[in-house]
């Protein structure tokens, strides 16, 4: 699967920075079992018994990032899907729109790529036996080509219709492009991660690095090498969770404790966030003398002041210029209205400044 479907649900929107944990009940999440077995099934050549489609990995991988939400809620996990009242509610309601990828299943019809739903029920039974342990930044070994393009270089294509190493280039257009040697956008293998000259493979364990992609999959890269995850102490530089000792996240690059207020308790956005527990948002936020200053409690509805997308509630946004400059929670805009983010639109995707849908016919 190439990570630009994998983590369209979280890097578009979310930075997908640190998006991992060390702490989870033992309940798989989407009632799928782990390692992919279902008690259920009684036909032993059934490598799909979840009955995964390409046209509902998106939901299910939503409903992934749902659960991990609020088992073991992170920073940006929080920003992006915590104003949902629960995860029950958060898979319940779907992905927005713009992390929808409709292009994936026109790809498939039109006969330019392929979908293996076996692999796709073993990547996601992956992802739900380990929620917290995991990273959205770096896809499991399980997840690799689920979708894989049939189109080689120099022919047109739309996004997921391209050989492995090649990339849809669309330059400016929402659809249509041509697959070139590109490494731009996720095109590399496995094992391998994209520099201004191509795809090169990724490092082993002591190899000198300067980001996290350049190591093998299962390390990280930790002071200027790659090395054994689970392993900078409180206080140390980190770029994902998985490189911070025991309960430890990274935030801001950095590996804290994390913990969140409750409903009713002060919270703060600021250079040093005090942020508030799935289900709540922190608003009526007000400057202080070092942060935005606020109390936890339930996102906001139309016509009330904010400050950022996700003090609203489901279904609107907040048309506040920037953090300094309060706003007021308005509906989505529909297709052809005017945007500027993704979260601005109630369908489709913001392209251009404007919300426009992002099927490729």
């Amino acid at each position: 699967m190439k990570k630009t479907f994998l983590v369209a649900l979280c890097a578009v929107a979310v930075g997908c920075g640190d998006d991992s944990n060390k702490s989870k009940s033992n309940v798989p999440a989407n009632n799928m079992t782990p390692n992919n077995t279902n008690p259920n099934n009684t036909n032993p050549n059934n490598t799909n018994p979840n009955n995964v489609s390409a046209a509902n990995v998106t939901q299910e991988l939503w409903g992934l990032l749902c659960e991990s939400t609020f088992e073991c809620p992170t920073p940006d996990l929080l920003a992006f899907v915590g104003r949902y009242p629960s995860a029950a509610a958060c898979k319940a309601a779907g992905p927005p729109a713009f992390v929808d990828l409709p292009a994936f299943d026109q790809a498939i019809a039109n006969g330019n790529a392929t979908f293996d739903e076996a692999k796709a029920a073993t990547c996601l039974a992956k992802w739900s036996d380990s929620i917290c342990e995991l990273s959205f930044a770096v896809p499991p070994a399980e997840c690799d080509d689920v979708f894989v393009g049939k189109l080689g270089e120099g022919e047109t294509c739309i996004e997921g219709e391209c050989a492995r190493g090649l990339e849809c280039q669309t330059n400016g257009n929402a659809c249509q492009g041509t697959c070139e040697k590109d490494c731009g956008d996720f095109a590399c293998g496995a094992d391998e991660y994209c520099t201004d000259t191509g795809c090169v493979t990724r490092g082993a364990i002591g190899d000198l690095c300067q980001d996290f992609d350049e190591c093998a999959r299962g390390s990280f890269c930790i002071n200027g090498e790659c090395a054994n995850g689970n392993s900078t102490p409180e206080g140390g530089d980190c770029q994902l969770a998985g490189e911070c000792v025991g309960d430890l996240v990274c935030i801001d690059g950095v590996c804290s404790n994390f913990s969140t207020a409750k409903r009713g308790q002060p919270c703060q956005i600021g250079e040093v966030s005090v942020l508030c527990e799935p289900g709540t948002v922190c608003s009526g936020l007000t400057l202080g003398e070092t942060a935005l200053e606020g109390t936890c409690g339930d996102p906001v509805g139309e016509g009330a002041p904010c400050r950022f997308f996700y003090e609203c509630a489901i279904g609107l946004k907040c048309n506040a210029a920037d953090a300094l400059t309060p706003g007021t929670c308005v509906p989505l805009e529909g297709l052809g209205s005017a945007c500027t983010t993704p979260f601005d639109c109630s369908e489709g995707v913001c392209e251009n400044g404007v919300c426009t849908t992002n099927a490729c016919q």
